[in-house]
This record gives C-alpha cells, sequence and structure tokens, in this order.
C-alpha cells in the first residue's frame, strides 16, 4: 500500500479527504500535548478555556467610573496624610480571580469588601510598600526620606486603625465614582493578609482589576481593586454603555428632534366628494359632454385623505372665490400597524 506521504500532488485532496482523524490531531484540536513529552503552549479549545485574560472593553464605563476616583481619592489622600499625594491609575485589566491572588506580593493587607444593594464582594489590596509609606507619613515621618523597610511582623492596633482610615476612603471614594451609574455602598468587611482567606469567588471566574499607583514624595507603593464581573452583573448594562447618558434603548433627545422634522414635512391632502364603482366598458364609452350621476346630495361630507389614509371630514363650500371645506370632525392619528410576517 502507498504511503500517504508519497502520493503525487493532484492526489493531495482525494488523500486529505481520506486521511483518519487520529489521536494526534485530536489532541492538537484539544490544545492537549503528548503524556511524558516537552510542554506546549496551549492552543485550540484549551487556550480558549484557559485563557487568563479577557477584554475588558466589554465594560468601557468602568475606565470612567476609575478616572473619577482617581480625582476623588487625591483629595481624600490629602486629608488623611495631610501631605502632597498624587495618585495615578497604573492600569484596568481583567483576568481570573485564582490569577489575581497567586500574583499578590507578600506582605499586603487584604480588605475583603461587600457591596450592598448588588448583594456581593470585592477586594481592596494595598502593597507593603504603600501600607509602610502611609504608616510612616501618617505618624511624622518625611515623605522626602528613603522608602522605609518593609517589617515582617503584624501591624499594632494602632497601625491598623490608620489603614482602616485610608481602606474606608478608598470605599467612600468608589461608591461616589459609581453614583453616576448606580447607587451602591461598599462596605468594609474584614481584613486578610493571607490571600488563602479572601476568595470571594470561584478561582476561574473573571474579575476586574484596576491598580492604582500612589506617591507621596519620594515614597511610592500600589493598591488594587478588584470586583468581579458577577458583582458587576447587576449593572453590566449601565457599564456597557459609551459614556454617561449614553442609552442602549430610545433616545428622548433624537425623538424630540425627528418629530419636529417630520412636522415640517409637507403632505398632499386630497378632498374626496364621492367615490364610486363603474363598469370598465362605462368607462372606456365616457366622451366630452357626458353626465355621471351621483347619490349624493349638498350637504354631505366630504373626505380628506392623505395617501389614502382617512384623515377627517368636513362640508364643502365656498370662501371668496375659492372652494373650501369646513371641518366637522377632528384629525384622527392612525396607529401604525406592522404588517404579519408570511
Amino acid at each position: 500500500m502507498a504511503n500517504p506521504d508519497t502520493l503525487a500532488p493532484d492526489q493531495d485532496g482525494e488523500a486529505e479527504q481520506d486521511a483518519p482523524f487520529n489521536q494526534a490531531s485530536i489532541d492538537d484540536f484539544l490544545g492537549l500535548g503528548g503524556f511524558g513529552g516537552p510542554v506546549q503552549t496551549s492552543s485550540g479549545i484549551d487556550a480558549l478555556v484557559h485563557a487568563p485574560t479577557v477584554p475588558y472593553e466589554r465594560i468601557p464605563m468602568l475606565e470612567a467610573v476609575f478616572d473619577r476616583l482617581v480625582k476623588l481619592l487625591r483629595i481624600s489622600a490629602r486629608k488623611i496624610t495631610s501631605d502632597i499625594v498624587e495618585v495615578r491609575l497604573d492600569r484596568i485589566t481583567s483576568l481570573r480571580f485564582g490569577q489575581y491572588l497567586d500574583s499578590i506580593s507578600l506582605p499586603s493587607l487584604i480588605g475583603v469588601t461587600k457591596a450592598q444593594p448588588w448583594n456581593n464582594f470585592g477586594l481592596v489590596t494595598v502593597d507593603s510598600s504603600l501600607v509602610y509609606a502611609l504608616i510612616d507619613v501618617v505618624f511624622g515621618g518625611s515623605a522626602n526620606l528613603s522608602p522605609p523597610v518593609v517589617e515582617g511582623r503584624s501591624f499594632s492596633s494602632i497601625e491598623m486603625n490608620m489603614l482602616r482610615r485610608f481602606f474606608e476612603a478608598v470605599l467612600s471614594d468608589t461608591k461616589e465614582a459609581f453614583s453616576s451609574i448606580s447607587p451602591v455602598d461598599f462596605v468594609l468587611d474584614h481584613f486578610e493578609t493571607n490571600p488563602r482567606f479572601a476568595s470571594i469567588t470561584q478561582p476561574q471566574n473573571i474579575v476586574a482589576l484596576a491598580t492604582f499607583k500612589v506617591e507621596l514624595g519620594t515614597l511610592q507603593g500600589f493598591f488594587d481593586i478588584v470586583l468581579p464581573f458577577v458583582t458587576l452583573e447587576p449593572i453590566r448594562e449601565a457599564l456597557s454603555l459609551s459614556y454617561v447618558g449614553d442609552r442602549l434603548g430610545q433616545d428622548d433627545v433624537w425623538a424630540q428632534h425627528l418629530v419636529t422634522e417630520v412636522s415640517r414635512s409637507e403632505v398632499k391632502l386630497t378632498a374626496v366628494l364621492h367615490e364610486e364603482m363603474l363598469p370598465l366598458g362605462r368607462v372606456l364609452s365616457l366622451a366630452v359632454g357626458d353626465t355621471l350621476m351621483f347619490d349624493i346630495g349638498p350637504d354631505n361630507h366630504v373626505q380628506l385623505r392623505c395617501a389614502d389614509v382617512l384623515m377627517t371630514r368636513g362640508r364643502m363650500g365656498r370662501a371668496g372665490s375659492h372652494v373650501a371645506v369646513k371641518l366637522t370632525d377632528g384629525v384622527t392619528h392612525p396607529q401604525y400597524e406592522p404588517e404579519a410576517p408570511t
């Protein structure tokens, strides 16, 4: 039997159709490597299922919310530290929650928050550099000194009370930033220092991650706001808009503009005194001088029609040298009824 690899070029098409869908083809389609072989780059369905990130552009208003949060945090941070504080939005991305927990550098302080009335949770994570920078500045240290050395100890009650003020300020400003989208209240539930105890959703679920950079003189650090997509689900439609005030449904401004422009358009109004059915032969035999007798009187109503649609009725008369119609009925507004599909 001939080897398919040695077939003539004109037989390739037939050979490809007759070639079996072997295990290697199945593994390649599913993105699975051979057992015991080298690790292969994920592809196919495996790459789709285990993709670490998803595009956050599906909720573009989230970036506008966090931009507003930056402005609010600059004011709140200055009140806490009594010093000049610069806050910047470093990045916005989306990834799986398990991947985010693995990326948290220790030691870090994690605040578990509850979003009401969305009835779900979020995280605020402050890295050690920012934690000790805030502690150093608030308790009288200089923001122009070299960054403090991170100490491998737990935080004292005094330090935790100060850090709680910072977390509550972040949550309060986040509430204000979301106010233009939906009313929500972020409540600090508890603190964690071990990421394993800060699981608020399944590891494979997608979360929105916003990282902020805080600069206090020469000191700087980062903190994250993590909101699972399931938490944002109640306002997903609002976050999908392109700008504040955009709508997925009816636009009142455009509707009013359309009504105004349509009302200015000109239409042909026809006054119909009478209609009568005549045999075709009679119509073809009509000649100059013939008289048509209509079964109506001088007091009969005249129908006013627009594109064969009856609008109103009136009586025919004379106004000066013109024939006129005096309306006796109000103008009707027929509703449009779409044709039933065939």
